[in-house]
């Protein structure tokens, strides 16, 4: 009797039948236990940005600046405090129109020079209101102020957005979110990171961009006129497929994607031929040690490769066991048809 591909003696094909057998689902060893899995899942920490480094500067409301024009109405009438009667009553005062000069200063009736710039509405109301009152009024007067013109300012996003270039913004549209909308929004894959440069070099600040996978929150920021900003862009992330797969290499991981090991090991063409029904999957924690954890292929349990989430910087690893290693050798090199259930075909 001869095997398939090469003549072999019928002892050593009885011995050959017996070691197939023997070893056909030995050396997997066991799965990862519940404890090991969930240490395992905890190890991963999502991208972190150091805070230290970070420019958190709420927008908050809006504060004038040169430039801008408001109109201010004090509703009462203005005389002095000595007189003994008040003059007959009469209409409020029209609203004034004023220009915020270089100096962030306007001029009003009585009171001279104020400085408004980096003041907002209300804070400008109440000056104004106790600026009046009781120097020239008996009572605090009811003071309206409104925004009826803002300066023009430009500020250039280059980097990762959809429009680089230079904008005119209005000063009420002076922050990072509108200039980000003005060039069109973030594109490619995403950033994490944006720097703000004065128009004059003079500074720098690094904000933090959301995107998913960070433990940072954003916060809008104010600009300035002349700013540059620089968005840049997100560094591309891969998990890694090795050994009995179809395509064993490394594979782009996109931001916003969520991917099991399943779909990562389907992304390689799927396990091979000889592939055992076990993957180990390596995962650095936050110490930068590399733990382990060992899945079934199929199923649908807690140990199951589809239920098993892969992360950045993963490394999946497809490996023979003693019994992958033996259906290998036997198809290898002695020629012996197998089939998945580990049955050996023996030609007469």
């Amino acid at each position: 009797m001869a095997m398939k591909g090469v003549p072999v003696h019928p002892g050593m094909a009885s011995l050959l039948l017996l070691v197939a057998v023997l070893c056909w689902g030995c050396g997997g060893g066991r799965t990862s236990s519940p404890e090991e899995l969930a240490a395992f899942t905890k190890a991963y920490t999502p991208l972190r940005v150091d805070l230290s480094k970070l420019a958190v500067q709420p927008c908050g409301p809006y504060k004038l600046g040169p430039g801008d024009v408001i109109s201010v109405q004090v509703d009462d009438i203005v005389r002095p405090v000595e007189e003994a009667a008040p003059p007959p009553a009469a209409a409020p005062i029209e609203p004034q129109r004023y220009r915020i000069d270089g100096s962030g200063m306007i001029s009003l009736p009585l009171i001279g020079q104020m400085k408004v710039q980096d003041k907002t509405i209300s804070q400008i109301e109440h000056e104004i209101s106790a600026s009046y009152h009781p120097r020239f009024l008996v009572n605090p007067p009811n003071v309206i102020v409104k925004v009826q013109e803002y300066d023009i300012s430009q500020v250039t996003v280059l980097g990762a957005v959809a429009r680089p270039g230079t904008y005119e913004v209005r000063r009420n549209e002076l922050t990072l979110v509108d200039a980000l909308m003005k060039a069109g929004g973030i594109a490619g894959a995403g950033s994490c990171r944006v720097r703000i440069r004065n128009g004059d070099g003079s500074a720098e600040r690094l904000v933090a961009v959301p995107v998913k996978g960070t433990n940072v929150a954003f916060t809008n920021t104010p600009l300035k006129s002349g700013d540059v900003i620089h968005v840049e862009g997100a560094e591309p992330q891969y998990f890694t497929v090795t050994g009995l797969v179809v395509k064993p290499g490394a594979y782009p991981y996109p931001s916003g994607e969520e991917y099991n090991l399943a779909q990562a090991i389907g992304f390689a063409g799927g396990a091979g031929e000889f592939a055992p029904n076990l993957v180990h999957i390596y995962r650095k924690d936050t110490d930068g040690r590399v733990l382990k954890a060992k899945v079934r292929l199929t199923g649908n349990d807690a140990n199951s490769a589809i239920n098993i989430p892969v992360r950045p910087g993963d490394l999946i690893s497809v490996d023979h066991t003693s019994g992958s290693s033996v259906k290998s050798f036997l198809a290898r090199i002695i020629g012996v048809g197998v089939d998945v259930g580990g049955r050996v075909d023996l030609l007469p």
